[in-house]
């Protein structure tokens, strides 16, 4: 599989954006290294942002979060609340009569708190997105067409 180039497509829309690394990580409440490992390597955007970052990176700079980790491939056909996401995951509990714990290690994030206030899985980044909706079969993209106004 191809390298997902998230760094230098980050940059190239910052700078179509007009905005400096500065402007960014100032908004995202980051130093100026850290927003500048986001454009230099690509894990890092994945790793260590938060949903809620992301969401605020996409507004600051016009990019579909969706479109941006698609990487050319098909995109999800619907999108995922976080309530639907939550609601899946007490669902998938009952079906497999498993503890909230038991999840938890098997996805190894600790989620209790998001299945009463799914807003709380904005603090998320998107390899816990990834790893929480893998066990789902939920596409974890489907997850940040989600109307986030306000985030």
């Amino acid at each position: 599989m191809a390298e997902p180039d998230y760094g230098r497509r980050l940059r190239e829309a910052r700078e179509r954006a007009g905005k400096s690394i500065g402007e960014m990580a100032s908004l995202l409440g980051l130093s100026w290294e850290w927003y500048n490992d986001l454009e230099s390597y690509d894990e890092e955007i994945t790793d260590t942002l938060s949903v809620h970052q992301l969401v605020l990176l996409s507004k600051a700079i016009g990019i579909d979060l969706v479109d941006f980790f698609s990487d050319g491939a098909s995109k999800p056909a619907e999108s995922v609340s976080l309530d639907a996401l939550a609601k899946k995951i007490n669902e998938y509990l009952k079906a497999h009569n498993l503890t909230v714990a038991e999840f938890e290690e098997a996805v190894g994030w600790e989620l209790a708190n998001c299945l009463t206030e799914p807003r709380q899985f904005m603090n998320f980044n998107l390899q816990g997105l990834m790893d929480v909706s893998r066990p789902l079969g939920i596409d974890w993209r489907a997850l940040l067409s989600t109307d986030f106004t306000d985030s």
